[in-house]
């Protein structure tokens, strides 16, 4: 049997640490940039937002620290597990998340030449591929390197990376290219957490329902533009895997025109409740982006509310990652607003609170 023991015993004490709500109003009601670091400056993001600062300027500089925390903070984690196969290899699989976005990084770098320093401070390097290797990734010259040079390290992707790179080449089409990856992650990701127990039902569970609202996001895509619908084949754009929404179901979706049609297709699903409240911000804003905003939510609560979970099992270190992780996001949102002298009530509705 996996012992969580001790590992979960130190996640919880980090746990403490996370900021409460009163906190975060404290943070939100500061009247400007320089007032937000001096609140945060006596938390312990100090000597990491300070580092950032030397390094960069102004807000730049305090994201930069913002990630190193987080970053070294799952690093952290990662060390609690060594004596726990099982534990590592979960966490590796739910810290691999970065890696894909990484990749998806330097690539549209690439595709859109963008200075090579600006891909860099965009890199979380909290997965397999350290820091290291993404900087040396970054200075490619081109997608095909950077593929060249993954399949050289022996990384899992660069296969189906390869294999999209013909399609991609001929139609210049990054997000078909992305694509492939995001399919081989989650069939990978699910490969690599298989297993009979609760442990690894539970970050099953965690990728499955991802799958499913990756697939429904698509949906939601197609349905707000001009396509054929009797020439145009979606079945390519299926990720296979996931708990509700099976490849025959998609298919039937896809057939709607309306984003309210595809919502309503959905009624017996566990995601309806949040898409039928994110449907009213689509009325609003008339763009998806506001429903993919719920579906972001969703996924955050559902999994960090996992800290009431089996106290035993992976729950708790699972829980913690991604409230750390939506800690550091709506900390960088809190910075951004405050820099650009964004309203307090503006900044708060693009937080997540959990």
């Amino acid at each position: 049997m996996s012992d969580y023991g001790y590992a979960n015993t130190r996640v919880r004490a980090m746990k403490s640490t996370l900021f409460t709500a009163s906190f975060i109003e404290q943070l939100l009601s500061a009247p400007d940039l320089n007032q937000f670091l001096t609140l945060l400056r006596k938390t312990p993001y100090q000597k990491d937002v300070e580092k950032g600062m030397v390094k960069y300027p102004g807000v730049l500089g305090v994201e930069e620290g913002l990630k190193t925390n987080m970053v070294n903070t799952f690093r952290h984690i990662m060390t609690y597990s060594e004596n726990n196969k099982q534990g590592e290899r979960l966490i590796q699989v739910i810290l691999s998340r970065w890696d894909i976005h990484n990749l998806k990084t330097i690539f549209r770098g690439l595709h859109a030449d963008v200075p090579k320093d600006e891909v860099v401070e965009q890199l979380v390097p909290a997965g397999e591929l350290d820091e290291a290797h993404l900087h040396e990734l970054a200075q490619q010259g081109d997608v095909k390197s950077c593929i060249d040079l993954l399949a050289m390290w022996k990384v899992p992707y660069s296969e189906p990376l390869n294999e999209g790179y013909h399609e991609y080449i001929e139609t210049r089409h990054l997000a078909n290219f992305e694509l492939v990856l995001d399919r081989f992650y989650y069939l990978y990701a699910l490969k690599k957490s298989r297993g009979r127990t609760l442990n690894h039902r539970l970050v099953q569970t965690i990728i499955k329902r991802e799958v499913d609202l990756t697939n429904v996001m698509t949906l939601l895509r197609f349905s707000r533009e001009t396509l054929d619908k009797e020439e145009f084949d979606p079945e390519p754009y299926f990720i296979n895997g996931g708990l509700e929404i099976t490849k025959e179901k998609f298919l039937e979706y896809f057939a709607l025109n309306e984003v309210e049609d595809i919502v309503n297709a959905l009624e017996n699903t566990l995601y309806y409740p949040v898409l039928k409240a994110g449907l009213k911000h689509f009325y609003v804003l008339g763009t998806v982006s506001a429903l993919e905003r719920k579906i972001e939510e969703y996924i955050i609560q559902k999994t960090v509310a996992l800290f009431k979970a089996d106290p035993l099992g992976i729950a708790i270190i699972t829980a913690y990652i991604w409230a750390k992780f939506n800690e550091t996001v709506n900390l960088r949102i809190i910075a951004r607003g405050k820099d650009v002298g964004m309203p307090q009530d503006q900044i708060k509705e693009a937080l997540v609170l959990v």
